[in-house]
């Protein structure tokens, strides 16, 4: 049996120079260099979905913004992961998700603990500059084993691919789309 040599990857992410394995995504990447991009729909145990767009970069010379999770690092990429251009979009993302989210963190079961707080926090979001949409959707306690809140639901499509691709119930689905988007 032959092994084949896999082929390294040197590129530069904020100044620092790296070399990780072909086929590496610019988020896996950058946290290897030490830097944290935020995400709220990647998890390490689970395909990159790219839902959230929360983890965009710039890439030197290729135009608009990259989602990390979802763009494999290239020979001689110059990444750069917190700019002018990037921030206002992260925090943007955040605010739009926000506007659209039960906040009422203080009785939530996640306070203190919450991915989607900790990165408000994060971006320094006190205030919405976007308008609230306050429409309340039912708790479903159809099912024995899960109570599902679509109020707390950021749309990251993780519980989608554990209920398909881990537990394989494919229960769940998406329905609709924009601010009537919902997973059911």
């Amino acid at each position: 049996r032959r092994f084949r040599k896999k082929t390294m990857i040197k590129a530069n992410i904020n100044n620092v120079d790296i070399e990780v394995p072909e086929g590496t995504s610019i988020l896996f990447a950058a946290r290897k260099a030490g830097f944290n991009i935020p995400t709220l729909c990647h998890h390490p145990d689970l395909t990159p979905g790219g839902q959230c767009g929360i983890c965009v970069v710039e890439i030197e010379g290729i135009p608009g913004l990259k989602r990390s999770c979802m763009t494999p690092i290239g020979e001689g990429f110059r990444v750069r992961t917190h700019t002018p251009k990037v921030t206002p979009v992260r925090k943007q993302l955040v605010e739009l998700i926000l506007s659209n989210h039960d906040t009422d963190c203080l009785t939530c079961i996640k306070n203190n603990s919450c991915e989607l707080q900790q990165l408000a926090a994060t971006l320094g979001i006190n205030a919405l500059e976007y308008p609230k949409f306050e429409e309340k959707l039912p708790i479903d306690r159809s099912s024995v084993s899960i109570v599902r809140d679509p109020n707390k639901c950021i749309l990251c499509g993780r519980c989608l691919q554990v209920c398909t691709n881990v537990q394989t119930v494919n229960a769940l689905a998406v329905y609709n789309r924009g601010f009537d988007t919902v997973i059911s």
